[in-house]
Parts: structure tokens; sequence; C-alpha cells
């Protein structure tokens, strides 16, 4: 079973007004491109910093009087630096310096929806991974975002899982796994084994490092894996 990946998207601007302008246009866009997303805004960085983890994107403005955008953006980077920020702002003579916060698009105001749109888009096509999975650890049952998966081991009727140092479990074949799994992050290097490609540290002739577990690479595999590897490396890190 999988949950369905769930948007989630931060504004964060002094003015009520324009938050609400700018919440209207993404809903627009969201529903022309057929994503379901949930828009929150806050009139205060320090606000959304509390709750920073939440957030997948977060539209920036520049010039807060509590917090500037700058400093804003460095804590999200230190706090969450899976979180994509799109400066939102009327002044361009900002937009050099916010390349410190390496911003995924500039939009300008008032706002643009076609600019909107294309930063979403620029946000979905990097989005892989953050779909969830229910797994299971002393019968307990849990979420995690594929992602968060490292490797994948199979064995008679079920596999287990790694995540964060920790196995769990889930009663199903590996082939049935891959037709869940991201095929873009995951590979299967083995009869009975599938890597993340995200956790890849290390490939040698005929084992593949995640982290420090040496999984077993098959020779028929590799050539193949080394491709998947690259254009994953080249596309998502």
């Amino acid at each position: 079973m999988e949950k369905e990946e769930k948007m989630i998207l931060g504004i964060c601007d002094d003015e009520e007004l324009i938050c609400k302008e700018l919440v209207s246009v993404i809903y627009k866009v969201l529903e022309e491109q057929r994503i379901t997303g949930e828009v929150e805004y806050f009139t205060s960085g320090r606000d959304l910093l509390k709750e920073i983890d939440r957030f997948g994107l977060v539209f920036l403005d520049m010039d807060m009087p509590d917090m500037d955008g700058m400093e804003v953006g460095r804590e999200i980077e230190a706090e969450n630096p899976e979180c994509k920020i799109v400066v939102a702002s009327s002044r361009e003579d900002r937009f050099k310096e916010t390349y410190r916060i390496h911003p995924l698009r500039f939009i300008s105001k008032p706002f643009d929806e076609e600019e909107v749109k294309d930063a979403i888009k620029a946000y979905t096509e990097n989005l892989i991974g953050y779909a969830e999975i229910e797994m299971y650890r002393n019968r307990k049952s849990y979420w995690f975002r594929q992602r968060d998966i490292h490797y994948i081991a199979s064995f008679r009727g079920y596999v287990e899982m790694m995540v964060d140092g920790c196995v769990y479990r889930k009663d199903i074949s590996l082939k049935q796994l891959e037709e869940i799994l991201d095929e873009e992050m995951f590979f299967k290097v083995h009869k009975s084994y599938i890597v993340n490609l995200l956790w890849v540290k290390e490939i040698k002739a005929d084992e593949v490092f995640v982290g420090k577990i040496k999984i077993p690479l098959s020779r028929r595999q590799r050539k193949e894996f080394e491709d998947a590897y690259i254009r994953f490396d080249l596309k998502y890190r």
C-alpha cells in the first residue's frame, strides 16, 4: 500500500494581502497541473521557521521587518535542507544577493502566473521518493518516505527494509515491491537486493556500499547499474 503524495507549500511575506493573492495563484496552478497540494502562509519569518520541517517548497519575501528574507533563507537551509526556496520580491536589486541561499527560482511582484507555474514545475520535476510506504516492526505499522529506505533485502515471502539503522518488514515479494518503488531512485543490483541510489557511497567490482553496508552486485547488472547511478547523480544530487 502506498500513500498519495501531497505537496505542502509555504509562503512567507509580511503583508497578508500579498500572501492571500499568492495562495490563490498557487492553488490555481496546482489545480491546472492536477497536483494534490496544501498551501499555508506566514507573515513572520520566525513563525515559518517554527514549522519549516513540514514544507518542501517555500515562497519567500526578502524585505520583512522582523527577520530579513536572507536570514530566514539561511535558517531554512540549516534546519530543513531539503526544502526548496523560491524568492518572491519586487526588488530585482536583491536577486543577485539571494544566490547565497541557493533559490530554486525567482518570481517578481506583482505575481505572474507563468512564473509561479515555472517554479512549481521546477520543483516537481525533481520531486522523487516522497511517496510513503507502509512497513512493520514488532507488529506495529509505520509509514516512511521511499527516499528514507537505504536498501531492501528479499526473503521467502517477505522483504526487509533498512531505514535509519532499523530493519522493517513487509509481506510482499521483491517483484511486487519494484512496481511500487520509484524506478529512478531504486535499482535491483542482485536477485535478492534493491538499493536506493541516494544512499550509495561506493561501487566496487562486485559490491555496492550503502553507507558501510556491503550489498552484492551482479556482474550482469554492473554496467546498467553504473549508468543508472550516473543519471541519478547528474539529475538529482
